[in-house]
């Protein structure tokens, strides 16, 4: 499995804000560039986990990538993203006070 790892501070937003955003399929695709669509296939806010399908931007050869997975999050906290197809990746994104 492949696992990103990446910090980014954001000033003036707290992380309720920054959960909220991520956590919205029709958002997500405005603040990570290389995500050109969402469809959310299943969602179960009580057990916090979804099946969310990414359609990425890779440029090239490559083109467009569909990536299907699982959504899991920790209110507000943490948001991890495991894709099982093309290939394994995790995208976690913890989120603090800075």
């Amino acid at each position: 499995m492949i696992k990103v790892g990446r910090r980014c501070h954001i000033e003036g937003v707290t992380p309720e804000q920054v959960f909220t955003t991520l956590a919205n399929p029709e958002l997500i695709s405005k603040i990570l560039p290389r995500v050109q669509k969402t469809e959310l296939l299943n969602r179960d806010d009580i057990a916090r986990h979804a099946r969310l399908v990414t359609y990425m931007s890779m440029g090239g050869l490559f083109g467009t990538i569909r990536c299907e997975g699982d959504l899991t999050w920790q209110d507000n906290r943490e948001i991890v993203f495991t894709v099982r197809t093309p290939l394994p990746v995790e995208t976690r994104w913890v989120l603090s006070q800075a």
